[in-house]
């Protein structure tokens, strides 16, 4: 009786083990393609465009895909994919830390992602009508008012305090 219990315990183990598995391996990311699909569909059901305008923005959005990171990575660390394709040839294939950018290079970023930004909206504001512009305009300020702290001057929320040993 307790050999037969013992191996349905095992069985369950090894059976829940490999579910676990088959779930990670379908949630896998969209690519950047896709990425960029989701997005125009989901701002041309949004705003009510037409097939033309949607056309538009579907070629605007691929045209800003790497600068304002729909499919990708945001910010200017590194991904660790890329960090070890850049490292392959090395003897220690490890990640290195990451070094933080200076004050400078970071408004420098800051500066380029602001004008990206500009230049995307006066884009979107010619394939739109004044009526869906003005909802878009509405909803990235509501959606600023609500993450305060992005765009580098506001407060970015609690810091953990620091325990003195004592």
């Amino acid at each position: 009786m307790k050999q037969t219990l013992f191996a349905l315990m095992i069985l369950l183990g090894v059976s829940v083990c490999a579910q676990a598995q088959d779930n990670k391996q379908e949630r896998k990311r969209p690519d950047k393609k896709e990425m960029i699909s989701m997005r125009t569909d989901r701002m041309a059901e949004r705003y009510g465009l037409n097939e033309a305008q949607k056309a538009k923005l579907l070629e605007l959005n691929t045209l800003y895909a790497d600068s304002m990171a729909f499919g990708g990575q945001r910010g200017m660390r590194p991904m660790r994919e890329q960090v070890q394709k850049q490292d392959e040839g090395k003897k220690d294939n490890q990640i290195k830390p990451f070094e933080r950018p200076s004050r400078e290079e970071m408004q420098a970023f800051r500066e380029k992602a602001a004008a990206t930004q500009k230049a995307y909206e006066a884009e979107v504001k010619k394939i739109m009508t004044e009526e869906q512009f003005a909802k878009y305009t509405e909803d990235r300020n509501q959606m600023r008012q609500r993450r305060p702290g992005m765009d580098g001057n506001g407060p970015r929320g609690q810091r953990p305090q620091r325990r003195n040993a004592e």
